[in-house]
């Protein structure tokens, strides 16, 4: 097969999902190290290369034609070497993206769909070099830093973008220039499932009061005391089991009696009453513990099994109210 005349964008934006997913990442940045290791990819640095080889950096440069990276097909088997000389530690993002930049030459199957498989400018031409290069930069950036996780966020500044992303200033500049381009080439199915997979890297929250980590888009009070202090958490954390709820959100039994005969249109027990659904609830109540004015939030949603206060409005929830959470 012949290289193509131009970029295959929605190829690459396509491969970077399906790369992304099968990871098995659910944060980012991605772990680099991870990732070569489940795909057996190896990674060799300039100066060990430069070491074994009694040469300077600058001379590996040479010999690759490549200042950033380079990848080695042989057998089957592939070898990244990188640029990792003073001024590139000092810049990680540029070394992190570079890397990205290879996997993507890999991952699009540069090596192995096409006549011309020496990927130097030996090997192809200028038209032919650029075509495949600018393929594997789609991939890197949409691994980097998915569209619709961007859009998802809605936060467009370069500097939030480039610590969030691991991208240095040039990329992330680079990323919200063709962000509306490559969102196009992304299936519907995929980016559902980007978003469910990085659910807790979108929404995690942590509560500067009590301490405590959940997860819930569009916060603005903790799940667990009430506060408004909180402020987003990339950090992966576990989350406390709570009253099991079914995909409706739901229990799946009563939490009081046990009565597992629960019709989908059920809101409470039918035999003792209790509440099915967490949902918010009024928070004036009478001395009998009534409600006396009815001022759910304007959202309606159901919450998590684990919420005492709802996130968007502060106020209690009915498990709380019915005393249903014990932890």
């Amino acid at each position: 097969m012949r290289i193509p005349e131009k970029p295959r964008y929605a190829y690459a934006c396509q491969k970077s999902a399906e790369f992304l997913l099968d990871s098995g990442s659910n944060t980012l940045p991605l772990n680099i190290l991870h990732a070569a290791k489940k795909y057996k990819w190896a990674l060799t640095p300039y100066s060990q290369l430069a070491a074994e080889h009694h040469v300077t950096i600058g001379e590996v440069c040479g010999a690759f034609q490549s200042y950033d990276g380079y990848t080695v097909f042989h057998s089957g088997n592939y070898c990244i070497a990188y640029n990792d000389s003073r001024q590139f530690i000092c810049n990680k993002k540029r070394i992190y993206f570079t890397l990205l930049h290879e996997f993507g030459h890999i991952y699009l199957h540069h090596f192995t769909d096409f006549d011309q498989t020496m990927l130097n400018r030996n090997g192809l031409s200028g038209r032919e070099y650029q075509v495949l290069e600018e393929e594997a930069n789609c991939f890197a950036r949409n691994v980097a830093a998915p569209p619709t996780l961007i859009q998802h966020l809605q936060d467009y500044d370069l500097t939030r973008l480039s610590e969030l992303f691991n991208l240095s200033f040039t990329a992330a500049k680079t990323r919200l220039y063709t962000l509306h381009r490559d969102a196009k080439y992304f299936l519907p199915e995929q980016n559902l499932n980007l978003s469910d997979r990085f659910d807790q890297f979108l929404n995690g929250m942590e509560c500067e009061q009590c301490g405590r980590y959940f997860v819930s888009p569009g916060s603005n009070f903790c799940v667990f005391c009430g506060s408004k202090r909180i402020r987003h958490s990339r950090q992966i954390k576990g989350l406390p089991a709570g009253i099991r709820l079914n995909a409706d959100k739901q229990a799946v039994k009563c939490v009081k009696c046990g009565n597992a005969q629960i019709n989908p249109s059920d809101p409470h027990c039918r035999f003792c009453g209790t509440a099915l659904y967490n949902d918010c609830a009024p928070t004036v109540c009478d001395v009998n513990g009534a409600p006396l004015l009815q001022l759910p939030c304007s959202k309606g949603a159901h919450l998590d099994g684990y919420m005492r206060y709802c996130p968007y409005c502060g106020n209690e929830t009915t498990f709380l109210q019915e005393h249903l959470l014990t932890t």
